[in-house]
């Protein structure tokens, strides 16, 4: 298995591979919370914390559960982590890392964790092949099997609205159950081979598209050779300034922005232009006009 976190477009195409390498034996969980990234090591038991945007490292030891890492889930400042061979479930926060309490599934190898949409836990038990479910307010025990029928050896979980969803690696199908445990459809999913994790999209939110705006008046005329250009963008992650029709120059601002142009004699033409994950806004023209000095008349002299 790869030592590595890649990055990739909802198309399917590459973004960025490695995204996170540094540290990594066996990365097997991965969960997001604001504008950080958590990843489970299995081998080391540790659970870094990286940026999400860039994969930088903000504390590659975040958590270390003293075992094995596996399955994760982030919500409201709360980090779960399952420890297969240890048999329990630890909760931290996901600003600091401090413990809050854990949660002893007894022996069944705990490999996944969820919320249910009454803030309880639910936690898949791979050798027991059960769903075991605790109280969110002190993490004691309601039902050690929860959820047993069509269960084998499961190995990841997820809610699809309100059903349950289990990924059974014991028979590579996917079964849904209601959030009271009751089962809807034991073939939900039909794997050819390997069943092991499951994540799901609500929706498919677009990025929201940039905006772009230029201070100042749109045609300009001077005698001076640069020009200070200056703005505001939106939603954008650079700002591109294109001068009679050369090679774009890249400005890596994200709210206000500035560039001196360099003016030739005559009519000089920008095209500015910001770009993010939206795409590209409306492109706002700038023309400037360099004019000549007249020089001053020579004195007349006269015997």
């Amino acid at each position: 298995m790869g030592r590595t976190v890649n990055q990739y477009n909802l198309d399917g195409t590459t973004a960025k591979v490695p995204f996170i390498s540094t540290g990594l034996n066996l990365p097997v969980g991965l969960a997001m919370d604001g504008d950080s990234l958590f990843v489970s090591d299995f081998m080391s038991g540790i659970v870094g914390k990286y940026n999400i945007n860039t994969g930088a490292a903000i504390n590659a030891s975040f958590v270390n559960v003293g075992n094995d890492a596996a399955g994760i889930h982030c919500f409201s400042g709360l980090l779960l982590v399952t420890s297969p061979s240890g048999d329990f479930v630890r909760r931290y926060s996901s600003f600091n890392g401090s413990s809050f309490g854990v949660m002893n599934v007894g022996v069944g190898r705990p490999v996944s964790v969820v919320r249910d949409p009454n803030g309880d836990y639910l936690v898949a038990k791979e050798v027991t092949s059960a769903i075991a479910k605790f109280k969110y307010s002190d993490l004691s025990s309601i039902n050690g099997s929860f959820i047993t029928t069509g269960v084998q050896g499961p190995s990841d979980m997820a809610f699809v609205g309100n059903n349950l969803a289990v990924v059974n690696g014991g028979n590579d199908r996917v079964s849904l159950y209601t959030a009271a445990g009751a089962l809807v459809n034991a073939n939900f999913i039909k794997v050819d081979d390997g069943a092991f994790a499951i994540a799901v999209i609500g929706e498919n939110t677009p990025h929201p598209k940039p905006t772009l705006t230029v201070t100042g008046s749109k045609k300009i005329t001077t005698t001076k050779s640069t020009v200070t250009l200056k703005g505001s963008v939106k939603n954008a992650t650079t700002v591109e300034l294109k001068i009679n029709g050369k090679k774009p120059v890249k400005l890596a601002k994200t709210s206000s922005w500035s560039y001196k142009v360099s003016l030739k004699k005559g009519k000089n033409t920008i095209v500015v232009v910001s770009r993010g994950k939206g795409g590209a806004s409306k492109s706002v023209t700038v023309v400037v006009t360099r004019k000549t000095k007249k020089a001053k008349n020579a004195p007349l002299l006269v015997n």
